[in-house]
């Protein structure tokens, strides 16, 4: 019987973590491309785009694409880019 309930309890933790957390590890494996593509390792990276912090314009690309959406991770690379783009040439 315990190993039961155990077994139960890993299904739902498990189940739980990838509800909560893959989008944000979807995000986060997005980004971490999007700045290494863009120059971080050699610095030329801008963290700042006109005024606030790329972290920020992250949370708001994410919030205006469906997160459902298979192609998500290759929508917000591609919004990345066309954001920074946009304003950290400005």
């Amino acid at each position: 019987m315990c190993q039961f309930v155990f077994s139960r309890l890993h299904i739902l933790l498990c189940n739980a973590f990838l509800f909560f957390c893959l989008p944000e590890i979807r995000n986060s494996c997005a980004y971490n491309f999007f700045r290494q593509d863009h120059g971080y390792k050699d610095g030329s990276y801008l963290k700042v785009w006109s005024g606030r912090e790329d972290n920020e314009h992250l949370v708001e690309l994410t919030a205006e694409l469906d997160a459902s959406s298979a192609t998500f991770k290759d929508d917000l690379y591609a919004a990345l880019s066309k954001r920074y783009r946009e304003l950290a040439s400005a």
